[in-house]
């Protein structure tokens, strides 16, 4: 079990969260740098929101990546689907392994306590 632990705290450091603060400031640099849609003050905002929402579940470098590369891609504000596309192919791979750990450990941590029952 500790190497499981070992191994999920190596690869949970390879992938910090970024705070709601900063995912915002880093989407309305990619809005000032891309044409905006053509959305009311509110609407922005539920844009920011939900973009946040999604992309705070995303290490922070691959955040910051995707969104700093978008304006090079991107004429428009990107929709979702680019910006996940991109964050998928960026952290997929590091986010799928400590999900599998962590199953792992939960299976063996379930194990531990029906023997002990």
């Amino acid at each position: 079990m500790s190497e499981l632990m070992k191994v999920h705290d190596e690869i949970s450091d390879m992938c910090p969260k970024m705070s709601e603060a900063d995912i915002a400031r880093e989407l309305i640099k990619l809005k000032t740098l891309t044409i905006p849609r053509k959305e009311s003050q509110g609407e922005y905002d539920m844009t920011l929101e939900a973009y946040t929402e999604q992309l705070k579940d995303y290490p922070a470098d691959a955040v910051i990546d995707v969104l700093r590369s978008a304006p090079g891609r991107n004429k428009f504000f990107p929709s979702w689907f680019e910006l996940k596309e991109m964050l998928d192919f960026k952290s997929s791979h590091r986010l799928a392994a400590l999900k599998a750990i962590e199953e792992k450990i939960d299976a063996r941590r379930s194990a531990e306590l029906r023997r002990s029952q």
